[in-house]
């Protein structure tokens, strides 16, 4: 089984700049043996990103730190106990975060209070497989992958005076986060038997409401400062994935946009981005030529293939910059590519 939490999500704060698209380079060195499953970057010089394996024999997962664009990098001090995927790091601010994990038979939520240098075990105790954490000033939002009767989403405030259960039963797992604003946010589902509601909030995160039904949605894209999310479906070598969905309504419903044909390559189920720029990812299948990441500035109306790394299933990419043209790319050998000009 594999999982696919959802992403990066940044808040930029600076003037537009002139770019063009341009060229990769791999940076380095690589940080281990295992994929990279994870990156959260506060700017395009200081971020992390997250390893590790979850299998029968899983790896202990490490969190690395660069403070100069991923020139190089500082391995955090993690609690030794844990075992599995870094699957997603969020910063609340230049101090604060937490990393989720997903890991085979353990539960674990991690949490920084000094810019990531050490971390702390803080599970709430109602989750299992750990895939995507967000904060807000209201809550910490983790969503998860149930295996027995354990809830799949929860929202706690970090000193559990409230706890919200926003999805729970088999088979009806919780994946990405994102919100538009510090209020408005969307909680995407995965596998279930046919489509499944997400999930919504405008308190952020306090109290849930079901939206529409999707279909299998790994991850979700919010504009922010706008009420506009996306959501991009996985499609498997069978089946390629050939729309991103888009709700201008915080989730009540959806609109269908159709995507560039990049086969032999598939759409993964990735995307992220920064204001109105938006990356999705490919997925290399039938050991077929790379394609890399499409990139849009016009919210899904047009798309240009920009290279980089085409990433196996369960690695993930980072956009940054004053423009998104900084993005960070990571591949299923431990590897880290950097683009500067998108």
């Amino acid at each position: 089984m594999t999982i696919r939490p959802y992403i990066i999500f940044l808040l930029i704060f600076c003037s537009g700049v002139n770019v063009s698209f341009g060229s990769w380079k791999e940076i380095g060195p690589s940080t281990g043996n295992y994929p990279i499953g994870c990156g959260f970057f506060i700017d395009e010089n200081y971020g992390f990103i997250g390893e590790g394996i979850f299998s029968i024999t899983p790896a202990f997962p490490k969190i690395f730190r660069t403070t100069n664009g991923g020139t190089s990098w500082t391995e955090s001090v993690t609690p030794p106990i844990a075992q599995g995927r870094i699957t997603s790091i969020f910063m609340k601010d230049s101090m604060i975060g937490y990393a989720s994990i997903y890991s085979i038979g353990n539960s674990y939520l991690w949490k920084t209070t000094d810019a990531g240098l050490s971390w702390v075990d803080v599970n709430p105790g109602q989750l299992e497989r750990g895939t995507c954490v967000y904060v807000t000033s209201s809550a910490v939002i983790v969503t998860s992958w149930n295996t027995s009767s354990q809830p799949a989403g929860v929202s706690f405030n970090d000193g559990n005076t409230f706890n919200t259960i926003f999805s729970g039963g088999r088979r009806n797992w919780s994946n990405g986060i994102d919100f538009s604003d510090d209020m408005n946010g969307i909680v995407t589902i995965g596998p279930s038997i046919g489509s499944a509601n997400c999930w919504l909030t405008h308190d952020g995160g306090r109290s849930w409401l079901q939206g529409a039904p999707l279909k299998e949605a790994w991850s979700v894209y919010a504009v922010k400062g706008k009420n506009i999310f996306f959501t991009l479906p996985e499609g498997d070598d069978f089946n390629h994935n050939t729309q991103l969905y888009r709700t201008t309504n915080t989730g009540v419903s959806w609109q269908g946009l159709s995507l560039p044909n990049a086969r032999p390559a598939n759409y993964t189920g990735h995307i992220a981005g920064a204001d109105s720029v938006i990356y999705i990812q490919t997925e290399k299948t039938f050991n077929q030529r790379d394609v890399g990441l499409f990139r849009s500035t016009d919210l899904g109306a047009t798309w240009k293939s920009v290279g980089g790394p085409s990433n196996e299933r369960d690695t993930r990419f980072a956009v940054t910059g004053c423009s998104g043209e900084v993005v960070y790319a990571f591949d299923n050998l431990g590897g880290i590519w950097k683009t500067t000009d998108g």
